[in-house]
């Protein structure tokens, strides 16, 4: 991909797609539709290498079939876009040096869960990071933020996590008369996040914020 660019490498593993086939996309409402189908394809695609010149051009079945079923007949009315745009005085968790942050957005009680890069020794990080996740009812669902430190030789710690309710963002935008302008929630404040294993750390910062987080949120429903 380096050596010779996304379009090179593209001509060679899509020489022979099969007849008719259409590569997937999430323009549908049924997110588990979209998830077999994106499955099969990049495995066909990278895994198994069907579509190359002496490829099978023959797809693989699907190896997410029967295992989320939970979400098979979940339908999506739109999708929201999480800008994750910075943070600030984030508590350390490390011994010696800051925190190395990321995000995880989620929506609470879903199955979906999408998350930033984590940034270095960093206890004002700024991320500027578009995520993305389909959304069953705006007027109930509620986002997550985690906060997270990443950790190389054990399990990351969690830094704190705020909770924004969806409707919120559609008020907003309500007032704003439009849907594609971001609703910003600037220096929300991060809680809990207790059960890191920095004892000494936690017991030191334990009457000191967790810090505060920064996001910009746009709802944009599925016609």
């Amino acid at each position: 991909m380096l050596q010779n660019g996304n379009e090179h490498v593209n001509v060679e593993l899509e020489y022979r797609l099969p007849h008719g086939f259409n590569k997937p996309t999430e323009s549908g409402t049924r997110f588990v539709n979209f998830a077999e189908a994106l499955d099969v394809f990049v495995r066909s695609k990278y895994q198994e290498r069907s579509f190359t010149r002496n490829g099978s051009g023959k797809l693989v079945e699907s190896s997410l079939s029967g295992s989320v079923t939970t979400v098979e007949s979940v339908e999506f009315c739109g999708v929201v876009m999480v800008k994750v745009k910075s943070a600030r005085q984030l508590i350390a968790l490390d011994l010696t040096t800051q925190s190395d942050p990321y995000v995880v957005a989620e929506l609470v009680g879903g199955q979906q869960r999408v998350r930033t890069r984590a940034i270095k020794n960093c206890a004002d990080p700024v991320w500027d990071e578009t995520l993305m996740l389909n959304i069953r009812n705006p007027n109930v669902d509620i986002l997550r933020l985690c906060v997270w430190d990443a950790d190389t030789f054990s399990q990351d710690d969690a830094i704190g996590q705020c909770d924004i309710p969806l409707r919120e963002v559609l008020r907003r935008s309500k007032e704003n008369l439009s849907f594609s302008q971001p609703a910003v929630f600037d220096d929300q404040k991060l809680s809990g996040g207790d059960g890191h294993s920095c004892i000494c750390i936690r017991l030191l910062q334990r009457n000191k914020p967790r810090g505060y987080i920064s996001v910009e949120l746009t709802y944009q429903p599925l016609d």
